[in-house]
């Protein structure tokens, strides 16, 4: 029997993912399955519907998606898989009583946004951080702590925004912990600058199920790196796309840790080296997404279709 996925994300011209969405679409309806967009703006948690939008492959295997609306009951689909933009904590709580699979479970996906969560879910993977919103701690800790160097990050941002490194030498890093902190009204992330930031990042995609720990597999990796005299690699800040022939042990090791405790099905991971307290070259975790956004300048669109593969063979197996 054919299965009914709901791909979640705001109905408009285009999808938060890019043509990641339509990968995923098309990964499932080459599968045979019905496949709509969900508008999680729509949603009514009191009766359990939402707005939602066919998706097809039509002659020459071209996607379309029907401007026409139709009303949706959320339990009667096998799967909502979220790739939208939506970070809210009492959304998270009111979809994930709604009884079906979460691609990925909402609360555990809220956790994955919200970086400040990384000290108590990950605290041996990541480098020397904390969470503060009272700027002579933070002070304190750029002098005391961070060896004059480190990162400050809005809890919530993303590709490079709202990420700032601060430096003891600069008149201004003052000013800056005001304005990200809202005059001490928001908690912030604050980190150590890492040793080889200026080097780049790896952005690592794993996919498992969360019932079996030992399920969780690498199945893509790429390096970013910053453009000249920058530090951001994020690509939106002008990084670019390396290749990489294999993944360091300790590499492989983080990234498959963190899958397994962060309660995701599909987990795409940042990591970048530093050095730890013996000198050594070590692996330390950035940022965890929840959406496998590893399709880099429309790269690796194949890589894609294991994610559908995977939710139809081994999540929905009869």
């Amino acid at each position: 029997m054919y299965k009914k996925i709901a791909l979640m994300d705001r109905f408009g011209k285009n999808f938060t993912e890019g043509d990641n969405f339509k990968h995923y679409a098309r990964g499932f309806l080459d599968r045979g399955c019905n496949v709509v967009q969900l508008d999680p703006y729509t949603i009514n948690f009191e009766d359990g519907t939402a707005k939602i939008y066919s998706l097809d492959l039509r002659n020459n295997n071209i996607f379309v998606r029907s401007n026409k609306e139709k009303v949706g009951k959320l339990e009667s689909y096998d799967v909502i898989m979220d790739l939208s933009d939506v970070v809210d904590p009492v959304f998270a709580i009111n979809l994930e009583k709604i009884n079906t699979l979460h691609i990925n479970p909402p609360f555990a996906t809220y956790n994955s946004a919200d970086k400040r969560t990384y000290v108590n879910n990950y605290p041996e993977f990541i480098p020397r951080t904390i969470i503060s919103s009272d700027i002579s701690e933070l002070e304190e800790a750029l002098y005391d702590k961070f060896g004059g160097e480190m990162i400050v990050k809005d809890p919530f941002g993303s590709c490079g925004n709202g990420v700032e490194k601060l430096d003891i030498n600069s008149p201004n890093y003052r000013k800056i912990l005001e304005n990200i902190t809202n005059k001490e009204q928001l908690e912030i992330v604050a980190q150590r600058f890492m040793n080889f930031a200026h080097e780049g990042s790896k952005r690592v995609a794993v996919l498992g199920d969360i019932k079996d720990p030992e399920s969780y597999k690498i199945i893509h990796f790429y390096g970013r790196k910053p453009s000249e005299k920058n530090w951001k690699d994020n690509l939106s800040q002008g990084g670019k796309v390396v290749e990489l022939d294999s993944l360091r042990q300790d590499e492989i090791n983080l990234c498959l840790n963190v899958a397994r405790k962060s309660g995701l099905y599909t987990v795409g991971l940042d990591i970048m080296d530093d050095l730890n307290e013996e000198g050594k070259r070590v692996s330390k975790l950035v940022e965890t997404n929840a959406v496998l956004a590893f399709n880099a300048d429309g790269k690796y669109s194949n890589k894609l279709k294991i994610v559908p593969n995977f939710i139809l063979d081994n999540l929905l197996k009869d």
